[in-house]
């Protein structure tokens, strides 16, 4: 006659510990991964409002202007268009009450915006906030400290922004000096460069 055999309580306990740690690495990993993909998915839409900002501005012949808005610990960015003394033709642009403000409301209010993203926490955009893209000619000009948005003189050559994604490779906005035409390029220093 045969005997039966059956786990006993020590081997049971070993499996559901074993399992337990696996399923902890598992949705550990599963975590980081959404949280990795909602930043670049953060990044890339913000590059989404830039390439529209350019448009915009082209368009209608008016300066729009990237802003980063810092509410209640939450980061939230969205192009705008600027007021101008003179609407139709864009002269004066953007208006002296709305030049350094660093978002449209009050005073100073918007004639276009985008609507807003929320951008991770996990993710600085620091470098792109203020960016302007010129009427008529959409050439990106940088907000520098000191000078208002739209006001400073185009620089000479490419422009590189960078964006930092906590724990992925840095992704920098590449923009022309002549048309402001932006690109998103993801650098790593395993090939020494950005592509």
């Amino acid at each position: 006659m045969g005997t039966r055999r059956g786990f006993t309580f020590l081997e049971a306990m070993t499996t559901v510990a074993v399992l337990s740690i696996l399923a902890a690495l598992a949705v550990d990993s599963w975590v980081n991964a959404v949280s990795r993909a909602r930043a670049n998915d953060a990044v890339t839409g913000v590059y989404g409002q830039l390439l529209g900002a350019r448009k915009i501005a082209r368009t209608h012949n008016q300066p729009v202007r990237l802003a980063l808005l810092l509410d209640a610990g939450t980061v939230q960015a969205r192009w705008e268009r600027l007021p101008c003394d003179n609407e139709n033709f864009g002269v004066g642009c953007p208006s002296a009450s709305c030049a350094t403000s660093s978002s449209c409301g009050g005073s100073c209010p918007c004639r276009d915006t985008g609507n807003w993203l929320t951008v991770p926490t996990t993710v600085d955009l620091s470098a792109w906030a203020g960016l302007c893209f010129l009427g008529g000619t959409g050439q990106a000009i940088p907000r520098v400290s000191g000078t208002g948005d739209c006001l400073a003189p185009p620089p000479a050559g490419q422009l590189l922004l960078r964006a930092t994604v906590w724990g992925e490779p840095d992704r920098m906005l590449l923009l022309e000096p002549v048309s402001g035409q932006p690109r998103l390029l993801t650098c790593t220093g395993a090939d020494g460069g950005c592509s």
